[in-house]
Parts: structure tokens; sequence; C-alpha cells
């Protein structure tokens, strides 16, 4: 029997995001569009925020193959929820659950 999907880590990630780590870094698009333009000196290419966020989870999937914790999943969803908000709320300054469907980012439209 395959085990149940575990909505916790979801519900893990965007309790993190939209708290404690918005508290100390800011709103990710701020933060990953910072991150877009060190990446673009060093890689000597444009880097939109939007690929920092993919890199950063598949920075996460790369260490889930080595070493499977629930830390790598809770944190490539959260970085997922980065990408999202970048293109959604570019000039907000927290990431809002009413945002989504219904207040409730597990349920489906």
């Amino acid at each position: 029997m395959p085990k149940p999907i575990d909505k916790t880590i979801a519900e893990e990630a965007v309790n993190i995001v939209t708290g404690e780590r918005q508290q100390a870094y800011g709103h990710p698009s701020k933060n990953f569009q910072d991150t877009a333009r060190l990446w673009s000196v060093v890689l000597g290419i444009e880097v939109t925020p939007q690929q920092v966020a993919l890199c950063m989870v598949h920075l996460k999937l790369a260490r889930e193959v080595f070493s499977p914790k629930r830390d790598n999943l809770v944190d490539a969803i959260g970085y997922l929820l980065g990408y999202d908000a970048c293109g959604k709320e570019e000039n907000e300054k927290t990431i809002r659950i009413d945002s989504y469907s219904n207040g409730n980012p597990f349920s489906s439209n």
C-alpha cells in the first residue's frame, strides 16, 4: 500500500514562508531579485528572480536524492511558493494566504 500524501509538509512550508522566513529575509520577490542580481554578476548572464527560486528548488531536490529529509521537501515547497510570489505579488510586502483559493492553498479551484 502506498504511503498517503502528508499535507502537513505543505502546511509547514506555508507557515514558514509567510512567517519566520519572511520576517527574517523579507518578501521572496525582493530577496530573489537581490540574489538574481548577484548571480548575474557571478555567472555573466542575466538571472531572473524566478530562476533563482527554481534553482533553489533543484538544490533541495539534489539534497533529497542524496539524503532524504522532511526539511528538503518543506524547503522545496517554500521555494515554489516564493516563485509564485515573484510573479503574482511583485510589489507586495508580505505573502498573503488569502491570495490562494479561499484562503487555503491546498484546496482545488
